[in-house]
């Protein structure tokens, strides 16, 4: 009797530590994968914005190449170089030279001055890490772009007006896309993309999402995204 005692004693002694080796692996393995998940959207969060640094690196070199070729007014040559950028540059959408108070002096496609809600005032640009170039916000009917300026004398700039639209489409993974909210800013604040998926545009979204970040050191640009923190 006390054999069989001991015996049973020690199953579940067995029984029980290997039900505790299981746990420890189950919860181990789980932290294992969430912690691989955070440095994968840690890792997706960078490579947006590295996206949206080439974009303003689109614009910089050619509101450089305009600049080296001394385009500083509205000729029609100035004018004619500035349409080349914009064919040459897919991301950019015009180029303009505009006053300190932010009013158009000419565009290389004017019907596109239609679209603007407000003026772009030089001296609200934050400047980059080239300090010749400044980033601002530049609202457009329902949507934002991004302005890149570039000041070619006392008073006057020249200034692209980029694309960001789809730059946070299509990016996350399927399965994290459902509850989502992206958006590229500038470091004030200003919002010139965002993407909003699912109900993450909810206060109770906002308060349990996994939230992630990234800031560029060669533009005052931040990405910054929510993502559902339970999926």
């Amino acid at each position: 009797m006390r054999g069989y005692v001991r015996a049973a004693y020690r199953g579940l002694v067995s029984l029980g530590a290997a039900t505790a080796f299981t746990a420890v692996g189950y919860f181990g393995g789980l932290a294992l994968i969430e912690h691989q998940n955070r440095v994968q959207l840690q890792d997706l969060s960078s490579f947006l914005l590295h996206r949206a640094e080439i974009e303003a690196d689109f614009a910089f070199i050619g509101l450089s190449d305009l600049v080296e070729a001394g385009v500083a007014g509205c000729s029609p040559s100035a004018l004619g170089a500035m349409r080349r950028q914009v064919y040459v540059r897919s991301t950019i959408k015009d180029i303009r030279v505009i006053d300190d108070a932010g009013m158009t002096a000419c565009a290389a496609f004017p019907e596109t001055l239609s679209f603007d809600e407000e003026l772009v005032h030089p001296v609200d640009a934050l400047p980059a890490r080239n300090t010749l170039v400044g980033l601002v916000r530049l609202s457009q009917e329902s949507t934002s772009s991004l302005g890149v300026l570039w000041r070619i004398g006392p008073q006057a700039s020249i200034f692209a007006v980029v694309n960001t639209d789809a730059l946070l489409f299509g990016v996350v993974p399927a399965a994290l896309s459902a509850n989502a909210h992206l958006e590229l800013q500038l470091t004030n604040g200003d919002v010139v993309a965002s993407f909003v998926a699912g109900d993450a545009d909810r206060e109770e979204f906002k308060e349990s999402a996994a939230t992630f970040s990234a800031t560029s050191a060669r533009y005052p640009l931040t990405v910054s995204m929510a993502i559902d923190g339970a999926v």
